[in-house]
């Protein structure tokens, strides 16, 4: 159970209450095994928020036997499917006001019974940290080394986001909690046009807050054809350009401008000439796939781009120049 000693507040009806949100689409394979890890939480005041995205399958059934349960599950269902994203922002939308953080849970994946209590535990010692992430597993595999430093409990935003673009660390984004505070009434909680949008959540809370780290094992990412990752990373390899995004969005927050800005070129030039082999190559409909993300991220390449990209290969080449090496190549 939760330590609640070491709360500032001790009894389970003042303790801050948590919300964890789960969006739904065709659930039936694996949502029963998520709610139920909700239902098993030993941290005592919860809400379960379940937004059913006009599932055709036996989810609206699976969330029925959830009610009256131990923990509350409050659960809406849209009149019509909407696209991903726009169905994980209703969701956090859904986020009670009263709540002091939330936390958005995959239909597919589960969470150990401490991982609330464990990660508002830190928060609530920490008022700086917006974010609270845990380690996890693939599939009920190995922990994934995210090469966090032992012993540390909270970094610097400025300072997790340099240590991510330097590749020293892997920053939490789909087992995380924060701080309801992030919350912006007034617009998505997840960026448009990103598949990679819990990260992008990640980096942005931390431009103005820091991070919290629970070095354990307390959660399960499903790892299936159909998820999100299978489809646009795996396949797609949408994370390239996402990776200029977020280089050309967040790093001279964290490396300041003559850094960022060597980076930047450096991940382009590279990305571009990876552009210009699908092009030429049997992988055309990659390279398309890629010139529409980066034209809706207002970074489409301009022919001088590509010319700079092949220039740069023959100085890589006479060894006058570094080329990129690493994630996510």
């Amino acid at each position: 159970m939760v330590d609640t000693a070491k709360m500032p507040e001790c009894g389970p009806e003042t303790l801050p209450l948590v919300a964890i949100v789960t969006p739904v689409y065709n659930g039936v394979a694996y949502l029963e095994e998520t709610m139920e890890a909700v239902q098993a939480q030993d941290y005592p005041r919860l809400v379960h928020i379940v937004l059913d995205n006009a599932s055709t399958d036996g989810t609206p059934e699976i969330i029925e036997r959830y009610r009256n349960r131990r923990v509350p599950v409050h659960t809406r269902r849209n009149a019509r499917l909407l696209p991903l994203l726009q169905n994980w922002n209703a969701a956090v939308a859904l986020v009670p006001v009263e709540a002091r953080y939330f936390r958005t849970l995959a239909a597919d994946d589960t969470i150990a019974q401490s991982f609330i209590s464990r990660t508002v535990e830190v928060a609530e010692h920490h008022p700086s940290v917006g974010v609270v992430g845990s380690l996890f597993n693939r599939n009920r595999g190995e922990t994934v080394d995210l090469g966090w430093p032992a012993g540390q409990h909270v970094l610097p935003g400025r300072t997790a986001l340099e240590m991510h673009f330097r590749r020293a660390i892997w920053l939490p984004s789909s087992h995380v909690l924060f701080r309801a505070g992030v919350i912006d009434r007034q617009r998505p909680f997840f960026p448009d046009k990103i598949i990679a949008f819990d990260l992008a959540a990640t980096m942005d809370v931390l431009t103005r807050y820091d991070l919290g780290l629970v070095h354990e094992d307390l959660a399960m990412t499903r790892l299936h054809k159909e998820t999100v990752s299978s489809v646009a990373l795996d396949r797609e390899r949408r994370h390239l350009y996402e990776q200029l995004h977020f280089i050309s969005q967040y790093a001279p927050y964290a490396l300041g401008a003559q850094a960022s800005e060597e980076m930047r070129l450096l991940y382009r030039r590279h990305y571009l000439r990876q552009l210009l082999k699908w092009r030429l190559g049997a992988n055309h409909e990659i390279y398309e796939t890629h010139m529409r993300g980066l034209d809706g991220l207002g970074l489409r390449p301009e022919a001088t781009q590509f010319a700079d990209a092949l220039w740069d290969w023959a100085l890589v080449r006479l060894g006058r120049r570094a080329v990129w090496q690493g994630y996510p190549f």
